[in-house]
Protein backbone atom coordinates (compact mmCIF):
# COMPACT_ATOMS: atom_id res chain seq x y z
CA UNK A 1 0.00 0.00 0.00
CA UNK A 2 3.02 2.54 0.66
CA UNK A 3 4.08 2.53 -2.76
CA UNK A 4 0.49 1.12 -4.77
CA UNK A 5 -1.14 3.89 -3.21
CA UNK A 6 1.34 6.51 -1.62
CA UNK A 7 3.69 6.56 -4.27
CA UNK A 8 6.55 6.65 -2.12
CA UNK A 9 9.87 4.20 -2.27
CA UNK A 10 9.81 1.55 -0.20
CA UNK A 11 14.02 0.14 0.23
CA UNK A 12 13.02 -2.43 2.64
CA UNK A 13 17.26 -3.06 3.28
CA UNK A 14 17.79 0.55 3.98
CA UNK A 15 14.84 0.62 6.43
CA UNK A 16 16.29 -2.97 7.53
CA UNK A 17 20.04 -1.03 8.27
CA UNK A 18 18.22 1.89 10.24
CA UNK A 19 16.64 -0.89 12.12
CA UNK A 20 20.01 -2.37 12.79
CA UNK A 21 21.61 0.61 13.53
CA UNK A 22 18.86 1.86 16.30
CA UNK A 23 18.82 -0.94 18.35
CA UNK A 24 22.72 -1.35 18.21
CA UNK A 25 22.76 2.11 19.65
CA UNK A 26 20.32 1.06 22.29
CA UNK A 27 22.48 -1.44 23.10
CA UNK A 28 25.36 0.82 23.37
CA UNK A 29 23.76 3.12 25.93
CA UNK A 30 22.05 -0.20 28.21
CA UNK A 31 25.92 -0.84 28.55
CA UNK A 32 27.39 2.83 29.04
CA UNK A 33 24.13 3.05 31.84
CA UNK A 34 25.25 -0.37 33.54
CA UNK A 35 21.83 -1.99 32.37
CA UNK A 36 21.58 -5.05 31.00
CA UNK A 37 21.74 -4.59 27.27
CA UNK A 38 18.45 -6.08 25.23
CA UNK A 39 18.95 -9.37 22.89
CA UNK A 40 16.71 -9.34 20.12
CA UNK A 41 17.66 -11.04 17.19
CA UNK A 42 16.51 -9.68 13.85
CA UNK A 43 17.74 -12.60 11.91
CA UNK A 44 20.01 -12.60 8.66
CA UNK A 45 20.34 -8.77 7.50
CA UNK A 46 18.04 -8.02 4.46
CA UNK A 47 20.98 -6.80 2.13
CA UNK A 48 22.70 -10.23 2.63
CA UNK A 49 20.57 -12.11 0.03
CA UNK A 50 18.28 -10.83 -2.61
CA UNK A 51 15.91 -13.53 -1.34
CA UNK A 52 15.04 -11.65 1.67
CA UNK A 53 14.17 -8.41 0.12
CA UNK A 54 10.98 -10.18 -0.72
CA UNK A 55 10.85 -13.22 1.70
CA UNK A 56 11.01 -10.96 4.69
CA UNK A 57 10.81 -13.57 7.77
CA UNK A 58 11.83 -17.02 5.63
CA UNK A 59 14.12 -17.93 8.40
CA UNK A 60 11.97 -18.67 11.00
CA UNK A 61 9.28 -20.23 8.83
CA UNK A 62 8.54 -23.82 8.80
CA UNK A 63 7.43 -25.21 4.99
CA UNK A 64 6.47 -28.90 3.86
CA UNK A 65 9.24 -30.41 2.09
CA UNK A 66 8.83 -34.73 0.69
CA UNK A 67 6.21 -35.00 3.09
CA UNK A 68 8.32 -33.78 6.23
CA UNK A 69 7.98 -30.22 7.74
CA UNK A 70 11.11 -28.37 7.29
CA UNK A 71 12.25 -25.62 9.54
CA UNK A 72 14.49 -22.87 8.37
CA UNK A 73 15.69 -21.77 11.58
CA UNK A 74 18.20 -24.42 12.59
CA UNK A 75 19.36 -23.90 9.19
CA UNK A 76 19.66 -20.14 8.67
CA UNK A 77 19.85 -19.25 11.84
CA UNK A 78 22.24 -21.16 13.76
CA UNK A 79 23.50 -23.42 10.84
CA UNK A 80 24.64 -20.35 8.75
CA UNK A 81 23.35 -21.29 5.45
CA UNK A 82 22.24 -19.20 2.90
CA UNK A 83 19.71 -19.51 0.36
CA UNK A 84 21.60 -20.67 -2.61
CA UNK A 85 22.96 -23.70 -0.30
CA UNK A 86 19.59 -25.71 -0.74
CA UNK A 87 17.47 -23.29 -3.20
CA UNK A 88 18.04 -22.78 -7.13
CA UNK A 89 18.78 -19.68 -8.66
CA UNK A 90 16.94 -16.85 -9.98
CA UNK A 91 16.29 -18.59 -12.98
CA UNK A 92 14.60 -21.35 -11.79
CA UNK A 93 12.50 -19.36 -8.99
CA UNK A 94 11.23 -21.42 -6.05
CA UNK A 95 12.86 -24.80 -6.71
CA UNK A 96 15.45 -27.16 -4.43
CA UNK A 97 18.75 -28.83 -5.05
CA UNK A 98 17.40 -31.38 -3.03
CA UNK A 99 15.84 -34.53 -4.55
CA UNK A 100 14.91 -36.31 -1.23
CA UNK A 101 15.44 -36.11 2.19
CA UNK A 102 18.45 -38.27 1.93
CA UNK A 103 19.98 -35.68 0.13
CA UNK A 104 20.14 -33.98 3.95
CA UNK A 105 22.81 -36.24 4.84
CA UNK A 106 25.02 -34.76 2.51
CA UNK A 107 25.73 -32.07 4.42
CA UNK A 108 24.22 -32.72 8.04
CA UNK A 109 26.18 -36.25 7.96
CA UNK A 110 29.33 -36.19 5.79
CA UNK A 111 31.14 -36.48 8.72
CA UNK A 112 30.78 -36.13 12.65
CA UNK A 113 32.24 -32.50 13.46
CA UNK A 114 32.95 -30.98 16.83
CA UNK A 115 29.57 -29.45 16.85
CA UNK A 116 26.58 -30.40 18.98
CA UNK A 117 23.95 -32.58 17.85
CA UNK A 118 21.17 -30.54 19.55
CA UNK A 119 22.19 -27.94 16.85
CA UNK A 120 19.50 -29.52 15.04
CA UNK A 121 17.90 -32.09 17.10
CA UNK A 122 15.78 -31.35 20.09
CA UNK A 123 16.50 -33.31 23.26
CA UNK A 124 19.18 -33.01 25.73
CA UNK A 125 22.26 -32.89 23.96
CA UNK A 126 20.44 -33.84 21.00
CA UNK A 127 19.32 -37.09 21.98
CA UNK A 128 15.50 -37.90 21.91
CA UNK A 129 14.16 -37.47 25.97
CA UNK A 130 12.04 -40.29 25.52
CA UNK A 131 12.66 -43.86 25.95
CA UNK A 132 12.57 -46.22 22.49
CA UNK A 133 10.70 -48.99 22.72
CA UNK A 134 12.62 -52.13 21.26
CA UNK A 135 11.60 -55.63 20.76
CA UNK A 136 14.41 -57.02 23.27
CA UNK A 137 13.77 -53.66 25.81
CA UNK A 138 13.77 -50.24 26.49
CA UNK A 139 16.57 -48.13 25.41
CA UNK A 140 16.90 -44.72 27.43
CA UNK A 141 19.41 -41.83 25.09
CA UNK A 142 19.79 -40.31 28.62
CA UNK A 143 21.26 -43.33 30.95
CA UNK A 144 24.05 -44.52 27.90
CA UNK A 145 24.80 -40.64 27.79
CA UNK A 146 25.88 -40.72 31.50
CA UNK A 147 27.45 -43.51 30.67
CA UNK A 148 29.80 -41.75 28.59
CA UNK A 149 28.87 -43.12 25.01
CA UNK A 150 28.82 -39.86 22.53
CA UNK A 151 26.54 -40.22 19.93
CA UNK A 152 29.35 -41.22 17.23
CA UNK A 153 29.95 -44.23 19.27
CA UNK A 154 26.37 -45.66 17.86
CA UNK A 155 25.50 -43.41 15.12
CA UNK A 156 27.87 -43.24 11.49
CA UNK A 157 27.84 -41.02 8.66
CA UNK A 158 26.02 -40.30 6.48
CA UNK A 159 23.42 -42.82 6.89
CA UNK A 160 23.68 -42.57 11.06
CA UNK A 161 20.93 -44.96 11.84
CA UNK A 162 21.44 -47.81 14.65
CA UNK A 163 19.03 -50.24 13.86
CA UNK A 164 21.90 -52.60 12.96
CA UNK A 165 22.99 -52.31 16.49
CA UNK A 166 22.50 -55.25 19.09
CA UNK A 167 22.84 -53.90 22.93
CA UNK A 168 25.33 -57.15 23.13
CA UNK A 169 27.50 -55.21 20.60
CA UNK A 170 28.32 -53.30 23.39
CA UNK A 171 27.15 -55.03 26.53
CA UNK A 172 29.19 -58.44 26.72
CA UNK A 173 28.84 -58.44 30.22
CA UNK A 174 25.64 -56.08 31.60
CA UNK A 175 23.92 -58.70 33.90
CA UNK A 176 25.78 -57.29 36.97
CA UNK A 177 24.41 -58.32 40.38
CA UNK A 178 22.79 -54.75 41.45
CA UNK A 179 21.06 -54.92 38.35
CA UNK A 180 17.67 -56.18 37.86
CA UNK A 181 16.68 -57.70 34.32
CA UNK A 182 13.95 -55.35 34.03
CA UNK A 183 16.03 -52.11 34.25
CA UNK A 184 16.09 -52.86 30.63
CA UNK A 185 14.26 -55.69 29.86
CA UNK A 186 10.20 -55.30 29.60
CA UNK A 187 8.17 -57.63 31.50
CA UNK A 188 7.34 -59.19 28.07
CA UNK A 189 10.69 -61.27 29.60
CA UNK A 190 8.92 -63.44 31.51
CA UNK A 191 6.83 -65.08 27.80
CA UNK A 192 10.23 -66.30 26.47
CA UNK A 193 11.53 -68.19 29.77
CA UNK A 194 9.81 -71.97 30.50
CA UNK A 195 9.37 -71.62 34.75
CA UNK A 196 10.85 -74.95 35.17
CA UNK A 197 13.90 -74.82 32.71
CA UNK A 198 16.18 -73.25 36.26
CA UNK A 199 19.30 -75.70 34.16
CA UNK A 200 18.86 -74.76 30.84
CA UNK A 201 19.86 -70.65 31.36
CA UNK A 202 23.35 -71.39 29.55
CA UNK A 203 21.38 -72.71 26.45
CA UNK A 204 21.10 -69.07 25.23
CA UNK A 205 23.07 -66.83 27.78
CA UNK A 206 27.11 -67.80 27.40
CA UNK A 207 29.44 -67.02 29.77
CA UNK A 208 29.43 -63.15 28.85
CA UNK A 209 25.71 -63.23 30.24
CA UNK A 210 23.68 -65.24 32.70
CA UNK A 211 25.86 -67.26 33.92
CA UNK A 212 25.28 -67.95 37.72
CA UNK A 213 22.50 -67.40 39.26
CA UNK A 214 21.44 -64.50 41.19
CA UNK A 215 18.64 -62.90 43.29
CA UNK A 216 18.34 -60.21 40.14
CA UNK A 217 17.95 -63.52 37.54
CA UNK A 218 15.44 -65.18 39.70
CA UNK A 219 13.13 -62.92 40.65
CA UNK A 220 12.31 -62.42 36.56
CA UNK A 221 9.76 -65.36 37.20
CA UNK A 222 9.18 -65.02 40.73
CA UNK A 223 8.23 -61.70 40.77
CA UNK A 224 6.35 -62.30 44.06
CA UNK A 225 9.36 -62.61 46.03
CA UNK A 226 11.35 -59.36 43.83
CA UNK A 227 10.75 -57.69 47.43
CA UNK A 228 9.99 -58.41 51.14
CA UNK A 229 11.11 -61.74 50.53
CA UNK A 230 14.43 -62.48 52.42
CA UNK A 231 16.16 -59.46 50.68
CA UNK A 232 19.46 -59.56 52.02
CA UNK A 233 19.99 -63.41 51.48
CA UNK A 234 20.35 -65.09 48.27
CA UNK A 235 17.50 -67.06 46.99
CA UNK A 236 19.88 -70.57 47.17
CA UNK A 237 20.63 -70.11 50.85
CA UNK A 238 16.70 -71.35 51.60
CA UNK A 239 15.95 -72.66 48.38
CA UNK A 240 17.85 -75.76 46.21
CA UNK A 241 18.20 -74.84 42.76
CA UNK A 242 19.90 -77.23 39.95
CA UNK A 243 23.64 -75.79 39.14
CA UNK A 244 23.94 -73.51 36.31
CA UNK A 245 25.22 -75.29 33.23
CA UNK A 246 28.47 -73.53 31.59
CA UNK A 247 28.68 -73.77 28.06
CA UNK A 248 27.53 -76.71 25.69
CA UNK A 249 26.22 -79.97 27.27
CA UNK A 250 28.48 -82.97 26.92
Amino acid sequence: DLVRRGRAAHNVAYADQLLRAALDLVQQAASAGGMAAPTISLGPAVGESACFSCHIGVERSRVAFQGLEFAHEPHVLRGGLSCADCHTSLDNHGGTTLASPAACSACHHSAIRQRNCATCHEGPGGAPAQTLVLTTGDFSHAAHASGNVACRDCHAPPAMSASGLRCDNCHESHHVPERSCRSCHRDSVLAWHDRDAHSGCADCHDLAGVDQWSRQVCTVCHTDQASGHYTTRPCEACHKIPAMRQGQED
